[in-house]
C-alpha cells in the first residue's frame, strides 16, 4: 500500500505543478479533493505501520509522523474549503 500512496502522492504533486501553469479552479478544487484523500490514506497507513511493526523506543518517530499526516491533512482541507468558497 505505501507504494501506492507514493504514486497518489507524486500524480498531486504533478498535477499542483500543471495548476501553476493552468491556473483552473476545478483543478484546484480537484487536487485538493485529492490531496485531502492521500493524506487520509497516508494518516491510515501510518497509523497501521506505528501498529504493527514500530517498537516502543521509537514513539517520538511516531509521534512525529502522525503530526505531519494530521497537518498535511488540515492544510489539505483548508485549501479544499477555500477551493469550494472560490466556486
Amino acid at each position: 500500500m505505501g507504494a501506492i500512496l507514493y504514486v497518489l502522492l507524486c500524480a498531486v504533486i504533478a498535477g499542483g505543478l500543471i495548476q501553476i501553469i493552468v491556473g483552473s479552479s476545478f483543478m484546484e478544487l480537484a487536487l485538493a479533493l485529492s490531496g485531502a484523500l492521500v493524506f487520509s490514506l497516508y494518516l491510515v497507513y501510518d497509523t497501521q505501520q506505528i501498529m504493527r511493526k514500530t517498537s516502543p523506543e521509537e514513539y517520538i518517530d511516531a509521534a512525529i509522523q502522525i503530526y505531519l499526516d494530521i497537518t498535511r491533512l488540515f492544510i489539505e482541507t483548508l485549501r479544499l474549503l477555500e477551493a469550494m468558497r472560490r466556486g
